[in-house]
């Protein structure tokens, strides 16, 4: 073995391989598993799996798998740096963000920060930045979005009493109250307590329970033909 380099072992497969001297962490060139060097170093006899799960990378569309505890990977195929990290935002904080973690934001006073991508987003207070969510994004309690929120399934929580400028997504659930000026969802399901007020409202399939509330002007289309939900 060379001297600027180092044999790693993955606890997952028992694949071994050469790196650099140095490197902190890599993934299993046999099976993917992300791997933290410092620990691979240690024989295997004494290691313990770690709990993973998948990620995608938005690059490429790569889905590989990663241990949950890790704040950063790589993508196998593009080679991409893949942030892990998640993050609670107050106001104040206005570092674009770019995760596939998860993003909280709360507070008494109005963020303004530039745009936020993350696999799920929650807002709890006044937002005003372009919010991306490639998993789900939630409004609770009196969450307010100056701009533009987009994600595959937007939840409007129990007891929430919400303003939004725009709303784009494939699924709109409202549990709560939310007032909008556009959504564009294919489908909207309102719950028993549920209550949407809108200026213009695109969408392919409604559905109100008994006590929920619907308002504005309904236009129905077929919404894969009109936008694209995700970018």
């Amino acid at each position: 073995m060379n001297n600027s380099t180092i044999q790693v072992h993955c606890s997952h497969c028992q694949h071994q391989q050469t790196e650099p001297l140095g490197v902190v962490s890599t993934n299993c060139r046999a099976c993917g598993e992300y791997i933290r060097t410092s620990e691979a170093l240690l024989k295997p006899a004494i290691k313990s799996p770690k709990a993973t799960k998948n990620i995608i990378c938005p690059q490429c569309q790569y889905s590989l798998r990663v241990v949950e505890s890790a704040l950063s990977s790589t993508c196998l195929q593009c080679s991409s740096h893949l942030n892990l990290q998640s993050y609670e935002l107050t106001a104040g904080d206005d570092t674009k963000i770019n995760t596939l973690g998860a993003v909280k934001i709360s507070g008494r006073k109005r963020y303004e920060g530039t745009e936020i991508a993350a696999s799920k987003i929650e807002i709890s207070c006044k937002v005003r930045t372009r919010l991306i969510a490639r998993e789900e994004a939630i409004l609770s309690r009196n969450g307010s979005i100056d701009g533009k929120l987009e994600a595959p399934k937007i939840t409007i929580a129990l007891k929430a009493t919400c303003k939004a400028r725009l709303l784009i997504t494939p699924i709109l659930e409202v549990q709560g109250e939310i007032n909008c000026i556009h959504v564009r969802a294919k489908k909207i399901i309102i719950g028993e307590k549920g209550s949407l007020s809108s200026k213009r409202i695109f969408s392919e399939e409604i559905c109100v329970e008994k006590g929920g509330v619907l308002r504005g002007r309904l236009t129905t289309l077929n919404m894969e033909s009109q936008a694209h939900f995700i970018p």
